[in-house]
Parts: structure tokens; C-alpha cells; sequence
């Protein structure tokens, strides 16, 4: 797919880009040392940075603490010499998916080990409209009995804010969830977004 609208908030380009975490949820939020971390829209390779940005903002930690977050990446973008020391340095993991066991396995060890952990993914796992998000992140929240945390990049308002906390009792109801805080978010390419969507073998408990 090509993209060809210029992205959003252009009207606001004079305004600087705000990282948060929704005050209602604050408290929520402050009690939650390991999780998993969702983000979306992902419709560019700029989002993966605000993410990252996210990550050092005191604003951000203040409340929930960050520099345990590792935000998976496609091994393809650490391919060049030095540049895959600096993405972990960053906050990254690049993960082969020709090897997706290893990296399943590093999140295992992660999570069991019972330190702080924050585990970034991005269910539409590709820049193109998809309306069925990939399962992985709610598989490793019901794995490991942790909530996830919704992040979510409005390019109209410039604002990067964990802004949702589905917590482990309430994973069943990810799909209706997630539709409902994401329903207009703008990402930097609207027509890369497809809402509603479903999640993998999750399709029945859409309108439950």
C-alpha cells in the first residue's frame, strides 16, 4: 500500500508534542510494575519514536515507570553494524520472526523473573489498514496475569498518552475495550488505520 495524504495535524505543527498518562488513570497506573504495553495507530515508523520519547519523559515516569520498557522492532531495521546497540539502547528489541521462538522465550524470562517489566507492542503489526490485530499481546497479558496499557499517538492533537488499563479480570473484554478508546484517534495516516477491528479469535466478544 502507498500512502499518499501528508500526515495530520499540520494546523498545529507550531505546538510541541505532549507525553502523558490520562489523569483517571493515573492512580491505576501507579500500582502496575509489570505489563503489556499497546500502541497504536501504527501507521508510520515516527510512532515507534514517540514511544520511545515516552519512555524518558518524567511526566511519564513519575507515574509509572519506563526504563523497563523494551518496544519490539522488526530485526530488519538492526541490521546495519552499531545500529542495533543503539536501538536497545533506545528502548528497542528487534525480534526475527524466523526466530520468533527466541524472542518469546526473552519475554518469558522477563516476566517470571518477577522484576519490573514493561513489554511494548504494536498489534496491527504493519503500516497498512488492517482490520484484525494480532492476539499476542493479549496472550502474553492472560500468560502472565498482567494488565495491558493502551498508548495511543493523536498526530491532530501532537499528544503520545497512556490513556487505557485493561486489568487481568477484565481481558475478555479487550476487543469492545480498546474500539472504544481508540475511536477517533487521529494517526499521522488516516487511511493506514482501520477502526473498528477485531482481534484474533477474539471476533464473538466484539458486541459482548
Amino acid at each position: 500500500m502507498t500512502l499518499t495524504s501528508k500526515p495530520e495535524g499540520a494546523p498545529a505543527r507550531w505546538k510541541p508534542w505532549e507525553y502523558r498518562i490520562a489523569p483517571e488513570i493515573e492512580d491505576a497506573v501507579s500500582q502496575v510494575s509489570r505489563a503489556v504495553l499497546v500502541e497504536a495507530p501504527h501507521t508510520s515508523l515516527w510512532d515507534g519514536y514517540h514511544t520511545v520519547v515516552g519512555r524518558h519523559v518524567r511526566k511519564v515516569n513519575d507515574v509509572l515507570d519506563m526504563s523497563t520498557l523494551e518496544v519490539s522492532l522488526k530485526s530488519e531495521f538492526a541490521t546495519k553494524p552499531g545500529i542495533g546497540l543503539l536501538l536497545q539502547w533506545l528502548g528497542f528489541y528487534p525480534v526475527d520472526r524466523k526466530h520468533i521462538r527466541q524472542f518469546k522465550q526473552h519475554v518469558d524470562e522477563r516476566f517470571k523473573s518477577g522484576e519490573p517489566y514493561l513489554l511494548g507492542l504494536s498489534p496491527e503489526s504493519t503500516r497498512d489498514p488492517v482490520s484484525e490485530w494480532k492476539n499476542g499481546f493479549l496472550k502474553f497479558a492472560r500468560k502472565y496475569e498482567v494488565p495491558i496499557l493502551a498508548a495511543m499517538i493523536d498526530y491532530s492533537k501532537r499528544v503520545f498518552e497512556i490513556g487505557c488499563i485493561i486489568q487481568p479480570s477484565e481481558l475478555d473484554d479487550t476487543t469492545r475495550i480498546l474500539n472504544q478508546y481508540y475511536d477517533g484517534v487521529v494517526p499521522a495516516y488516516p487511511e493506514g488505520f482501520a477502526h473498528p477491528f477485531t482481534i484474533q479469535g477474539e471476533r464473538e466478544r466484539v458486541t459482548n
